[in-house]
C-alpha cells in the first residue's frame, strides 16, 4: 500500500521493475517447455512413444500410445522490499527506481539459478521413470517394443545408427 505517493509513482516502480527484468536474457529461453499454469496443480499427461511407422499396407494398423501424466504443484515467491519513506518524502526517485529495478534484476536471475540446481540434481534425482534424468535406459512404460533412450547428448547426431 503506498501511503506516500501517487499513481504515477507507482507506474514507475513497475516500469523500472519491469525494465530491469527483462534487461537481463533468459539462458534457458528455448531449451525448456514452457506451459502457462493458472491453477494450483497441474496435471501434464504425455503420451507414450508413438508407434514405429511400418510398410502401409491395405489396411492400416492402428497402435494406442501408452499414456502416463504426473502432478506438479505450483509454488508462490515472493520479494517484498521496504522503501526507506525519507527518500519519498524528499523525492529520491532514482533511489527508489534503483531499488525496484534491482528487485526486478533480482527476479529474472531467480529462474535460472532453480532451473540449474534442478540440472545438476538431473544426475541423482529420479523422474517418472524411475530414472535419473541424465540416463542411458529410460522407458516408455506399456510400449510394444523397446524404447529405451538416452537424453545423455553424447551420442553423434548426424550419425543414425
Amino acid at each position: 500500500m503506498l501511503t506516500y505517493g501517487s499513481e504515477l509513482q507507482k507506474a514507475t516502480a513497475v516500469e523500472s521493475f519491469w525494465n530491469a527484468y527483462f534487461s537481463l536474457p533468459d539462458p534457458f529461453d528455448g531449451l525448456v517447455y514452457r506451459r502457462p499454469s493458472t491453477q494450483e496443480t497441474d496435471t501434464y499427461t504425455r503420451l507414450g512413444s508413438a508407434p514405429m511407422p511400418e510398410e502401409w499396407g491395405a489396411d492400416r494398423n492402428a497402435k494406442v500410445a501408452p499414456e502416463y501424466s504426473y502432478d506438479i504443484k505450483n509454488k508462490v515467491y515472493d520479494s517484498t522490499i521496504a522503501i526507506d519513506k525519507k527518500l519519498i518524502k524528499y523525492q529520491q526517485w532514482d533511489e527508489v527506481r534503483n531499488h525496484i529495478g534491482n528487485q526486478g534484476t533480482k527476479a529474472r536471475a531467480h529462474k535460472p539459478k532453480l532451473m540449474t540446481a534442478l540440472m545438476a540434481a538431473g544426475w541423482t534425482a529420479t523422474c517418472e521413470d524411475g530414472q535419473y534424468f541424465f540416463d542411458t535406459d529410460h522407458t516408455d512404460p506399456g510400449a510394444e517394443y523397446q524404447t529405451d533412450q538416452s537424453n545423455l547428448g553424447t551420442a553423434n547426431i548426424a550419425d543414425p545408427t
